[in-house]
C-alpha cells in the first residue's frame, strides 16, 4: 500500500491552488506501561477539530482506520454534524490523519519517541483551504488547539 507523508500531501495540495497554515504542538505523555499507548495512537479517539460524541468505524485494518464522528461544533451552536476522519500509520510512531470540514482540509501529523520513561509527541496541523477562505483560518487554528488541549488532558 502506497502511503503519502504529511509534508507530500500538503505539497500536492498547495499545487492545486490551497494556501496552508501548519501549527505545531509539542508535549509529554508518560509511558507508564511498556505495552500503553498515549493518547495520540488512539484510533477510537482521533486528534482532530472537534470534540468527538460518538464515533463508529465502517473500517478498522492494521493499516487504517475511517471513522465517522458525529461531532458538535462550538461554532455552529451545537448542531451535531457527521465528520469523515481517516488515519493512518506512515511510518513507525508517525501517524497521518486527514478530513475535510465545509471549505477546509485538516491534515494532522503525530510523530512520537520515548525518552527517559516519556512519550515525546509532536503533532503537526496543517489547514488548507482556498484563498478566498484565508480569513477563516485563524478561527479553524484556534478550534484546533482547543481542542488538541481537550484530547491531551484525557
Amino acid at each position: 500500500m502506497a502511503k503519502k507523508s504529511f509534508e507530500i500531501i500538503i505539497s500536492a495540495l498547495e499545487k492545486e491552488g490551497y494556501s496552508s497554515k501548519i501549527v505545531q504542538v509539542n508535549s509529554k505523555t508518560k509511558n507508564l506501561d511498556k505495552n500503553s499507548e498515549p493518547n495520540n495512537n488512539n484510533f477510537i479517539k482521533p486528534n482532530i477539530v472537534y470534540e468527538s460524541k460518538q464515533s463508529l468505524q465502517p473500517i478498522v485494518d492494521e493499516n487504517y482506520v475511517g471513522s465517522i464522528n458525529l461531532t458538535k461544533l462550538p461554532i455552529l451552536f451545537g448542531i451535531e454534524i457527521p465528520i469523515v476522519v481517516v488515519n493512518y500509520e506512515y511510518a513507525v510512531n508517525n501517524e497521518i490523519y486527514y478530513s475535510s470540514f465545509g471549505p477546509f482540509l485538516i491534515v494532522i501529523n503525530n510523530k512520537r519517541k520515548i525518552t527517559n520513561n516519556e512519550y515525546e509527541i509532536e503533532s503537526r496541523f496543517a489547514v488548507l483551504n482556498k484563498p478566498f477562505f484565508n480569513f477563516l483560518t485563524p478561527l479553524i487554528i484556534r478550534i484546533i488547539k482547543k481542542n488538541n488541549n481537550v484530547f491531551k488532558s484525557t
